[in-house]
């Protein structure tokens, strides 16, 4: 067996998704635009305010090359920006993969009998309702403990060790689905709808195996490192920027209004900007814009950015034309 040499800040940022393209995905969810050139990891991740250590831990175990980093190099901001991976890889679930399945598995399914029919499409909406249950734990009870833990607050009823003895695979469905497909569906279906639903399947595998590693390789343990006192807030990690979000939504956040620089990002989502592109519009930090829309998402209750353009709409935040 091979083994290779893990990846490193001084690396060229263009060799590490040329060597592994899993990675894409991760650099998507993290702000970071293509066109590297030859910059290294560290001069990338500094013009996308994106911790470099955390970047190449996540990549290493992304690109299975150290399940064990090593999270003295990491702090507390660092642990917010994981969780706010997770939160965007939720929504890239809820809004993109699962939607998209689901189309292709009716379509699959409409080539075979009624009982098969309702066999197959009951066996998914299970499936999806046990990933949509994992995902409310983690918004609802995990993530709250993380800030509680970057914050410095004290939980006595819960440790992420909790999490940790309870956290199960949640692909052991959609591999009993993959089977099924596979060995036991009838291939009737003239337009390979089938084939496009394994596509789908192969794709959502591959990404909650990254979701779950993440979880599993370091949420946990730089959580525990921190609830050990072991760590403290990083000096490079983007703290002044959370600190002044932090002081410009807090009298807001008691009233679940906008505030000014949250309707400005709620216009320029719905009009399409990435999260760079925002960083870049308003002169502020891609983790300034990632912390805002956390911020955004629990006073509106709303994910998705077609949610977001209805409600930019309602509120005469844009103006369509006629």
């Amino acid at each position: 067996m091979t083994t290779h040499k893990r990846y490193s800040t001084t690396q060229k940022m263009a060799d590490l998704l040329l060597d592994d393209s899993r990675l894409l995905t991760l650099f998507e969810r993290m702000g970071i635009r293509l066109g590297f050139g030859k910059r290294s990891v560290e001069e990338v991740c500094e013009e996308s305010g994106v911790s470099p250590n955390l970047l190449v831990a996540m990549c290493n175990i992304i690109a299975e090359r150290d399940t064990t980093p090593d999270v003295r190099s990491l702090g507390k901001e660092e642990l917010r920006a994981i969780v706010d991976y997770l939160r965007l890889s939720h929504i890239n679930y809820t809004d993109h993969y699962f939607p998209t399945l689901h189309s292709h598995i009716h379509t699959m399914a409409a080539g075979l009998s009624e009982k098969q029919q309702q066999t197959i499409n009951s066996f998914y909406d299970v499936y999806e309702a046990s990933v949509m249950n994992h995902f409310h734990h983690e918004e609802q009870v995990v993530f709250p403990y993380i800030n509680s833990l970057v914050e410095g607050e004290k939980v006595d009823n819960y440790s992420i060790g909790e999490f940790a003895k309870t956290h199960s695979d949640i692909d052991e469905r959609l591999a009993d689905l993959l089977n099924i497909i596979v060995k036991y569906l009838p291939d009737s279906d003239e337009d390979m709808a089938s084939h496009t639903v394994l596509r789908d399947i192969f794709h959502i595998e591959e990404e909650l195996d990254k979701h779950t590693l993440i979880e599993n390789c370091l949420l946990v343990p730089l959580a525990e490192h921190i609830e050990r006192g072991e760590v403290e807030v990083s000096a490079e990690s983007g703290k002044e920027d959370y600190s002044a979000n932090k002081a410009e939504t807090t009298d807001d956040e008691r009233t679940g209004e906008l505030s000014a620089r949250e309707k400005d990002i709620v216009i320029a989502v719905a009009g399409g900007a990435t999260n760079k592109e925002i960083a870049d519009r308003l002169n502020i930090s891609i983790h300034t814009v990632v912390t805002h829309r956390k911020n955004i998402t629990r006073k509106l209750g709303i994910r998705s950015i077609s949610g977001l353009t209805v409600y930019a709409i309602m509120n005469n935040l844009i103006e369509v034309g006629g």
